[in-house]
């Protein structure tokens, strides 16, 4: 008789699809390393990993409870079923990968590049992101934008390339969501995710063909009635509330000179920034999943109050991710964070029990398929990353630490080491440098991200409304934000907080041997623990499993981890 499904549904733990989506992972990565012979991978890829799904599909017959027959080979029927998933799943990223760089390849812009011919061309694009400041001294903003039809010798063609365009303060005037005719000098990308550069001269060169959608013009002007009220705080709060709300820092974010508002001091905007990827705090200023674990607990705590059905519940986090879009700045991120919040969402609708793992492998596979580029974005991996170490090893490393720490202190320190254990090999590829106070810095101010966050939330949505109740929060943000400052600037500044590493694909593997020789340690210090406490046991004639729990017998290390942990309760008004 089998169990009832609330108590076979182990989502949380279940790794069956943890492989396949590791495998689609990889595969799209090996087309940049395979380069100009990929073409001849794809086909071999594909017809192999096709027959070999077929033959193995035909011998499990029809899914993992299938009985295997008599005359079938002796390999389970589950392992059967997992290799033919497997397959299938590299199956398929190659055929993405494949339909990917093809239509790369056949892009009228892409040829502009590739032909030398570029030059002076005309776009009709559609913005993705608001107005940046730019990244090149040439410029003064920047903006990406959609390709949908390219210019060249009063011939168009359609297109679906990506391109950054760099323009001159009275060129500035772009509107997130807008449609635009624009001309300019294209050149290839030097750097960012963009496929090219589009460099304006003119104010005359950019025409607004269509205005953005309701919903799109209306978020643009609670951003910019936030910032305006972020405007008027000091250089930290101008610089990290923002950073911490929506996830662009405040130096970033374009301003006419006709807005009259002074530009944030560079230097220090830069030293802070330094200090804050030192000290290994960083991550906040990027919305990633937190914004919404919070947008839709408060949802749902607001709902269970109300006794609100769970459709209820699961249409009004649906309502909340949508305002979030809306209103941070697109990343791969919050891509990755609002594709697994939906999938959760449908288990809550569903009255499912949430299913972290598997909600993670489905949200990787489904995006990578889709979109095989972004498998070498570095925020992509970075968000996916620390889900998945927080996921596989919270548990086991809170457990651990619980036994020498207050429960609240040893979860937050249990959440920022697990988030960081498969982080850090590709923290390494993009900064050689290893930051070695993170785990403190994070528990620090773990409890002031969270309750900053909210307040600034709440900023961006009343500012545009209400510019004194807006000017208010972020001023309570900005409260918040110093906290970080403060932290950041003593645990950045110190020479010995950061451990110079080597860069690239070596610097990965050495630091991922590091941390799995540490795992290592720890998993032979404990084993030798247990078996001394078992000797002890046989030593005072204590039969194994002849008592429930552990004698208390005073030794050295456990007077100290009571002092340690009544230490800990005081600092931290911990009740045991």
């Amino acid at each position: 008789m089998r169990a009832p499904r609330a108590e076979r549904e182990r989502g949380s733990a279940d790794r069956r699809m943890m492989p396949a989506a590791l495998a689609v992972w990889a595969t799209l990565l090996a087309r940049h390393a395979v380069g100009e012979h990929w073409d001849v991978a794809v086909m071999t890829a594909m017809g192999v990993s096709l027959a070999a799904g077929v033959a193995v599909l035909l011998l499990t017959r029809g899914g993992p409870d299938a009985r295997p027959r008599k005359a079938a080979p002796r390999i389970g029927p589950q392992c059967l079923w997992h290799a033919a998933v497997l397959l299938a799943a590299v199956g398929c990223a190659t055929v993405a990968g494949g339909l990917s760089d093809l239509a790369e390849s056949r892009d009228p812009l892409i040829g502009l590049l590739g032909s030398g011919e570029s030059g002076v061309v005309t776009v009709t694009a559609v913005a993705t992101t608001p107005v940046m400041s730019s990244e090149r001294r040439e410029a003064d903003c920047q903006i990406d934008m959609r390709v949908r039809t390219v210019w060249s010798r009063d011939v168009g063609s359609p297109s679906n390339a990506t391109v950054r365009a760099f323009a001159e303060d009275d060129a500035c005037r772009w509107r997130q969501g807008a449609a635009y005719r624009v001309s300019g000098t294209l050149k290839a990308a030097r750097f960012g995710s963009a496929t090219a550069w589009l460099d304006v001269d003119r104010d005359d060169d950019v025409r607004e063909t269509s205005p953005p959608p309701g919903w799109r013009a209306m978020g643009t002007r609670m951003q910019e009635a936030f910032f305006a009220q972020t405007d008027r705080l000091g250089d930290q709060g101008r610089v990290l509330v923002p950073g911490l709300t929506i996830g662009v820092l405040g130096q970033d974010v374009h301003r006419q000179e006709t807005e009259g508002a002074s530009p944030v001091d560079d230097t220090y905007a830069g030293a802070l920034e330094e200090d804050f990827k030192r000290s290994g705090i960083m991550h906040p200023m990027a919305v990633s999943g937190s914004h919404f674990v919070l947008a839709a607990e408060l949802v749902r705590r607001c709902c269970a109050r109300l006794l609100a059905p769970r459709w209820f519940a699961a249409v009004g986090v649906i309502g909340a991710y949508a305002v979030l879009v809306a209103l941070v700045y697109p990343s791969d991120s919050v891509l990755r964070a609002a594709a697994m919040g939906m999938v959760g969402v449908a288990g809550l609708f569903l009255g499912r029990r949430s299913q972290a793992l598997s909600s993670l492998n489905w949200t990787v596979i489904a995006i990578l398929l889709i979109r095989p580029e972004l498998s070498g974005s570095y925020g992509f991996a970075l968000s996916c990353a620390a889900v998945y170490g927080i996921v596989l090893f919270d548990a086991a490393v809170a457990g651990f630490l619980e036994g020498l720490m207050p429960t609240t202190l040893a979860r937050a320190v249990s959440v920022t080491v697990c988030a960081q254990i498969p982080t850090l090999p590709i923290q390494v590829m993009m900064n050689p440098q290893v930051p070695l106070l993170a785990v403190p810095a994070n528990v620090v101010t773990s409890p002031v991200v969270g309750m900053t966050t909210l307040v600034g939330l709440a900023a961006l949505l009343v500012s545009w409304a209400l510019p004194g109740l807006g000017h208010g929060l972020v001023l309570l943000a900005s409260v918040g934000t110093a906290v970080l400052e403060r932290c950041a600037t003593l645990l950045g500044s110190m020479p010995s907080g950061t451990l110079v590493w080597p860069d690239g694909v070596a610097g990965a593997i050495a630091m991922t041997a590091a941390e799995l020789a540490c795992a290592a340690a720890v998993a032979a210090t404990m084993h030798a623990m247990r078996i001394l406490r078992r000797d002890d046991a046989a030593d005072a004639g204590i039969p194994d499993g002849a008592a429930t729990g552990t004698p208390y017998r005073p030794t050295p290390m456990s007077r100290w981890t009571t002092w340690w942990r009544e230490t800990c309760a005081m600092l931290f008004d911990v009740q045991h």
